[in-house]
């Protein structure tokens, strides 16, 4: 999908506004996707014995760090562009 920039869509939002707001939709998503995934699969290794309860903790933290940082830079990409 090629998005033109420099135009106004039919509602007369730019569509540099509205890219900003896919891109930061679907980065939310797939961000809350994968921290989902991430504790099924913890839970399915803790429940196996294949992994510590520490271990689980810290993969949690871990991710959930990794994609806190990348949600920020979503969301302040995103209302950057209302101002």
């Amino acid at each position: 999908m090629t998005i033109n920039i420099q135009q106004l869509d039919s509602s007369g939002k730019s569509t540099r506004e509205e890219a900003r707001r896919q891109i930061a939709n679907k980065l939310i998503t797939c961000s809350i996707i994968l921290i989902i995934i991430a504790i099924i699969v913890g839970a399915i290794l803790l429940g196996f014995d294949k992994i510590t309860p520490e271990n689980f903790i810290n993969l949690i933290l871990v991710v959930s760090a990794v994609f806190s940082g990348l949600l920020g830079s979503a969301v302040t990409f995103y209302y950057s562009a209302q101002n």
